[in-house]
């Protein structure tokens, strides 16, 4: 096993004793989301994917830093989310999700949009605020664990 999947299943075993019942697994276990919050994580053989809806990003384990992806998810459930939805009329193309950092500033997380859409019309911007799923002081240890696994990603 990689060290990338070794922590997706130290992840799992951590939020199936924090959520219980609400973390549902897909994809024969490479695959979980929390309940109906939209937050997500998954692997494959090369990466962790780090999601909130169809927003997401990606870890490859020799290139990006993993320790990243544990604090981008981590966040994604200790902190509040932003979610901005862009319309085009009524017509929803582009959504954005960001994840407020220590100082109270959201950050990106990504942006997802669609290229047909009716241009013409005038923009109209809906804002919404995802309060935090779990206080970070109540699994910091686990975090703090599971961020001990992680081994560098050799420079080339």
């Amino acid at each position: 096993m990689k060290n990338h999947q070794i922590i997706f299943v130290k992840i799992r075993k951590l939020l199936s004793k924090q959520f219980e019942e609400e973390v549902n697994l897909y994809e024969e276990d490479s695959h979980l989301s929390i309940g109906e919050s939209g937050i997500w994580i998954s692997m494959n053989e090369d990466e962790l994917t780090i999601g909130y809806g169809i927003n997401h990003r990606h870890y490859h384990h020799e290139y990006d830093e993993i320790k990243d992806a544990i604090d981008e998810f981590f966040n994604l459930l200790t902190r509040d989310i932003r979610i901005t939805k862009y319309y085009k009329g009524k017509y929803q193309y582009k959504i954005k999700a960001e994840i407020q950092d220590a100082n109270g500033e959201f950050k990106e997380l990504s942006t997802s949009m669609t290229w047909l859409y009716p241009y013409w019309k005038k923009v109209n911007i809906k804002i919404e605020i995802i309060e935090k799923l779990i206080s970070r002081s109540k699994i910091e240890n686990q975090i703090m664990e599971i961020k001990a696994l992680v081994r560098k990603v050799p420079t080339v």
